[in-house]
């Protein structure tokens, strides 16, 4: 009796299947997805809509997918047998915008040098200054330093200057560097030298890679023979150019190298004994409070040993701060007492970020007149 029903039912869908249906975008009825509909899934297909049997055993015979299947469905499949499945038309490609990213170009930084300070020397001693130099793209560097003083030479492949300078060649230098990488960026530096005459009130260690290095002989010895040639400091940034130097004249700064006079003032009595001079110094900072710590002190006795705030510190066109007419009295000492005694004469300075620069200068203590020293170039 079944097997009649689904007959009638076959044979009634095949009749109507006439009916043009909506295009669907599924094969109705491919069970097993071959492209084919076959007789054995029509029959399944007609077992679903009557009841029997569960979705899960034929999906496709759901071809609009309300979870049952109808009239229509059967249909659908029925035309799927007779005239095939409808092929999937293949889709055309349509244009997506693709995102593309554009490289930054780029930028080629120039060589950095690195200097250390101010070298310094003496004649006869040997300079082998290696320069540090890199390039921050990791890229070959060479240096060329084109104007030298005389019998000094540049390595450019090893980036070292050599030299051995004459007694004739004291003075303060500036060489020039030009450092280029190998994609052309060029950096420009100067390398500051100062070759002074030796001082017999000092000691020095030298190291020609890394300069001298000096010492002041203790207070005990006499040392001074005559006053050391006085030259320039030679420009240096900071913080490598940090120093601090004592200058005497009533003009001008007038500063002191070893073995110089040094004048002991006195308005009569010995209470009233006093000394006077300028300081001068880069690269410390004078927002903020100065102090200044004074130290004269010869063999046997020690003459000023104090401390005072700077309060007129002013900025000189040449990088230097200054403040001249220092006032410091002396112990309750005449100045004839220690005419022609030779002094050593330190001073300190800190400033409110707490870097300190120190000097010491032998001079030879006088209560005469002195001439103001001409001032160094």
């Amino acid at each position: 009796m079944i097997a009649n029903r689904t007959r009638f039912a076959l044979a009634f869908l095949i009749a109507v299947s006439a009916i043009p249906l909506p295009a669907v975008a599924r094969c109705g009825g491919d069970c097993n997805g071959d492209g084919v509909v076959s007789i054995n899934e029509l029959i399944r297909g007609v077992n679903l809509a009557l009841g029997r049997g569960a979705l899960a055993e034929c999906e496709a015979a759901d071809t609009n997918g309300d979870g049952t299947v109808g009239i229509t469905d059967l249909i659908g499949a029925v035309n799927a047998a007779l005239s095939g499945c409808p092929s999937v038309p293949t889709a055309t490609p349509t244009a997506t915008a693709t995102a593309t990213h554009t490289a930054t170009p780029t930028i080629n930084q120039p060589p950095v040098v690195e200097l250390s300070g101010v070298y310094r020397s003496f004649p006869d001693e040997e300079i082998t200054y290696p320069l540090v130099v890199t390039d921050p793209d990791g890229g070959a560097v060479e240096c060329a330093a084109p104007d030298l003083p005389g019998g000094a030479s540049f390595d450019a492949e090893a980036a070292v200057l050599s030299w051995i300078p004459a007694v004739e060649q004291v003075g303060a230098y500036e060489i020039g560097l030009q450092c280029t990488d190998d994609g052309g960026a060029v950096t420009e530096a100067s390398l500051p030298l100062r070759i002074a005459a030796r001082s017999s009130c000092a000691s020095a260690t030298c190291d020609p890679q890394s300069g001298c290095e000096t010492e002041p002989l203790t207070i005990d010895e006499n040392c001074c023979v005559e006053p050391v040639a006085r030259i320039p400091e030679p420009p240096a940034p900071c913080p490598a150019g940090r120093m601090v130097r004592v200058g005497r004249n009533e003009r001008g700064f007038g500063r002191l190298e070893d073995c110089h006079a040094f004048r002991v003032l006195t308005r009569g009595q010995p209470s009233s004994s006093h000394v006077q001079f300028n300081i001068e110094a880069r690269c410390i900072d004078i927002d903020g409070n100065v102090r200044l710590s004074t130290r004269l002190e010869t063999a046997t006795r020690i003459l000023v040993d104090s401390a005072q705030f700077l309060d007129s510190l002013e900025e000189r066109a040449d990088g230097y701060i200054q403040q001249r007419g220092v006032f410091v009295v002396l112990a309750s000492i005449h100045p004839s007492v220690v005419e022609g005694d030779e002094a050593q004469l330190t001073v300190r300075l800190t400033d409110a970020e707490g870097v300190v620069l120190e000097h010491s200068v032998r001079v030879i203590l006088t209560a005469g007149t002195l001439p103001d020293l001409p001032e160094i170039p």
